[in-house]
């Protein structure tokens, strides 16, 4: 189990029941979901989240937001790595489709997301955490995203068949909603 985690100004409070390991068979991903208490700051708007049945939301269109690549290739066999801020690189967002993931043992909730005809809407490894927002609400955050050309990786697949794994907030609406309460 994952305790939580404070910094100067962050605590970081992972899911009760999450769990990240590998086994001879696969590897295991559940409850990938969490929050991060920050200190107090003054916002106008907020976005909420939908409680909504994620099963009941296959096929609607929502969007997704990232900042996609956090790698930048300088030249053959030279990739330099760093944060979003330093590669001035603006937030991505990503009109998408919401899908019914194939079944994959070990891993779970999931919702997944395929990219509408004619785009490509890619995750990459720092965008983990990044919102699906339709229009009832969050309706889940970014868990995993596979290997790809587009997020820096010279072995990653060449073909983009979605955007990425989430993991469902439906199932922690009560969850959420205790620690922010408190």
């Amino acid at each position: 189990m994952v305790e939580k985690t404070r910094t100067k100004e962050l605590i970081l409070i992972p899911h009760p029941k999450y769990v990240d390991r590998e086994t001879k068979q696969y590897d295991v991903l559940k409850n990938d979901i969490g929050l991060i208490e920050t200190n107090p700051m003054p916002l106008k708007r907020f976005i909420k989240l939908s409680p909504v049945d994620f099963h009941t939301l296959y096929g609607h269109e929502a969007v997704s937001g990232g900042f996609g690549i956090t790698t930048k290739n300088e030249s053959y066999n030279k990739t330099k790595t760093g944060n979003t801020l330093k590669f001035k690189k603006p937030l991505q967002i990503f009109k998408v489709i919401i899908n019914k993931c194939m079944h994959t043992p070990g891993l779970g909730p999931l919702l997944c997301l395929d990219y509408r005809c004619g785009t490509i809407a890619v995750v990459c490894g720092g965008d983990s955490g990044g919102p699906v927002i339709h229009a009832s609400g969050i309706v889940a955050v970014l868990s995993a995203s596979r290997p790809n050309m587009y997020c820096g990786g010279a072995s990653g697949n060449t073909r983009i068949e979605d955007a990425g794994f989430h993991c469902p907030v439906g199932p922690y609406v009560e969850w959420i909603n205790s620690h922010v309460r408190n």
